[in-house]
């Protein structure tokens, strides 16, 4: 029910069944917790919530994802990458794959993910399993742009 209750932004209901004794940290079938829920609703609130009733922000799915790796894109909700990241969420950890959690927003076109995440300390010379960073999969010219600009930042050779 907890489970439910995050993915779709039920607050009250989250907080009534916490208080019931629901479990912050309990995974379903797919080994994803309320707080990957909660996460990709886009709910800093809810993420800050979970984190203080003993959701664990290193949580990982079946598939190796972090609640990083599923924060939608939006202004409201780049919130919960830092709530995240505050919470010690590992910014560059990657998924079974190893794509980090900018590999999925550089992939996905999200720019302001993708802001938020470097600004976080997300490497932009992360390697994937299969050795692509996160520049290898920028579509758009924004996203570009800013990969370059943050290796130029660091001190990185660019391609």
């Amino acid at each position: 029910a907890l489970h439910s209750a995050a993915r779709f932004g039920d607050r009250a209901l989250c907080e009534l069944l916490l208080s019931w004794g629901a479990s912050a940290g309990a995974a379903d079938g797919d080994g994803w917790s309320p707080l990957h829920e909660a996460a990709r609703w886009g709910d800093g609130e809810l993420v800050e919530s979970l984190l203080q009733r003993g959701a664990d922000a290193r949580a990982r799915s079946h598939d190796g994802e972090s609640a990083l790796h599923v924060v939608p894109g939006g202004c409201a909700e780049l919130e919960v990458i830092g709530v995240l990241v505050a919470w010690r969420c590992e910014v560059d950890g990657g998924d079974n794959d190893g794509e980090t959690a900018l590999h999925v927003a550089v992939r996905l076109g999200d720019s302001d993910v993708a802001a938020a995440l470097l600004s976080c300390g997300a490497d932009a010379n992360a390697r994937n399993g299969a050795g692509s960073t996160p520049l290898d999969f920028a579509r758009k010219d924004e996203i570009r742009w800013l990969l370059r600009s943050h290796k130029a930042r660091k001190g990185a050779s660019l391609p």
